[in-house]
């Protein structure tokens, strides 16, 4: 449980942190529009000085580089966080396997499953055997196939998350979104 748990709250921090940086530093907006701004723009469409706001699309995103940026910054924390805890994952996913691996003997009968691994040194024993019998490059196995599988998910993820965020925070006031209590 230690490597999962391991995994998950520290792959969850490396990852906020590195979009939080990635965000910043290509220079997506961070702070949803004020209620004045968001009247102020929507005023100016119904007056026609602007195109049209009318879509969730064009409310949330002011244009798709924005969105481009939002998507590729959230899929390169992914692959970062990935690349970063890949030696937790394969120790995690080594562990599991012995733990409920029933391996045969000899004569072909087969031994009682190996005991859960015990705190105070199994994942650094698990981690050395992994380097002695495969070296460094043994504890990265999996990342390919986990980021091509993640990355694109977490951009799509954060960055309908991000419009759906924006989309709701710009209610007025009042007037909140379908199934949400207004008090």
């Amino acid at each position: 449980m230690l490597p999962s748990v391991l995994r998950v709250f520290v792959g969850a921090g490396f990852y906020f942190a590195l979009l939080h940086e990635l965000l910043e530093l290509a220079g997506v907006p961070r702070k949803p529009r004020s209620l004045e701004q968001h009247n102020a723009q929507r005023s100016a469409a119904e007056s026609g000085t602007t195109p049209s706001s009318s879509s969730l699309h064009a409310r949330v995103f002011s244009s798709g580089e924005v969105a481009v940026r939002t998507f590729a910054a959230s899929a390169l924390a992914r692959t970062l966080a990935i690349s970063m805890l890949s030696p937790i994952s394969v120790v995690k996913t080594r562990l599991e396997f012995k733990r409920w691996a029933k391996p045969q003997s000899q004569s072909g009968a087969q031994k009682a499953a190996p005991q859960p691994y015990q705190a105070g040194g199994t994942i650094v024993r698990e981690l050395r055997s992994i380097v002695r019998a495969e070296g460094v490059r043994g504890l990265f196995v999996g990342v390919v196939p986990t980021v091509m599988r993640d990355a694109p998910f977490s951009g799509t993820y954060y960055l309908v998350y991000d419009a759906l965020k924006q989309a709701l925070v710009r209610q007025p006031p009042g007037q909140g979104a379908p199934g949400t209590l207004n008090g």
